[in-house]
């Protein structure tokens, strides 16, 4: 039988002195990327802890430790891995940029959202941008508005959506930029770093299928049908 297991190496267990060292020697043996490592890492922080545990299991914990405004490690590192699947898609050069949106000290709402903007005009990584609770409820209720008028009818609510990802613009120095919108409830599951790889992927997807719909559109205009 062919078993994906690595050459036996003389030393290879040399100089291990605990479980992390156990990790960095099997990542290198079978060299993983770090794509592949960050699956590998979330399945046992996470997933398998959720699969067996219940309500307090390490992924259905609230992305805030302490419970207040400003811990945002989840999200950043989950911003920064959406960005980098979309910069190795469509190229290093692109400006793609992240905000996080943060409550202020007051009331904290059970769910979070981040905007990654495509190709921004002078910003880079991931930044946050504060807003208190009423603030914040008023942007998602903005896009919750543009969300149903974009549908042709009214049966598919935000509202009662557990996850949702909205395609809008946001001006940034007087520049219209394209920005992708992801709203999920304030659980760690929903914002690992593996997350963030099928999400970018997805909208990846996304804007290729547009490319390639607005390559067909202008080939017909061409010649002269319109559609």
């Amino acid at each position: 039988m062919s078993v994906p297991i690595p050459e036996p190496r003389p030393g290879i267990l040399d100089g291990l002195k605990d479980w992390d060292d156990v990790d960095a020697r099997v990542k290198d043996a079978f060299g993983f990327k770090d794509a592949e490592w960050t699956l590998v890492e979330d399945l046992f922080n996470y997933t398998l802890p959720d699969f067996k545990g219940g309500a307090d299991s390490p992924g259905r914990k609230p992305t805030r430790h302490n419970g207040s405004a400003g811990d945002d490690k989840h999200l950043k590192a989950y911003c920064e891995y959406f960005i980098r699947v979309l910069r190795a898609g469509f190229g290093q050069d692109k400006n793609v940029s992240a905000t996080i949106f943060e409550e202020g000290k007051g009331e904290l709402l059970p769910l979070r959202m981040v905007a990654v903007h495509l190709d921004s005009p002078g910003r880079q990584g991931v930044k946050c941008e504060r807003m208190d609770s009423p603030a914040l409820r008023e942007r998602l209720l903005s896009l919750h508005r543009k969300f149903l008028a974009s549908r042709e009818s009214a049966s598919g609510f935000v509202s009662y959506t557990r996850v949702a990802r909205l395609y809008d613009s946001v001006k940034i120095k007087g520049r219209d930029v394209p920005t992708i919108f992801v709203i999920k409830p304030d659980q760690i599951r929903y914002w690992t770093r593996s997350m963030a790889l099928r999400d970018a992927d997805e909208v990846a997807t996304d804007i290729m299928m547009w490319r390639d719909v607005g390559e067909r559109r202008g080939s017909l205009e061409k010649e002269g049908l319109h559609v």
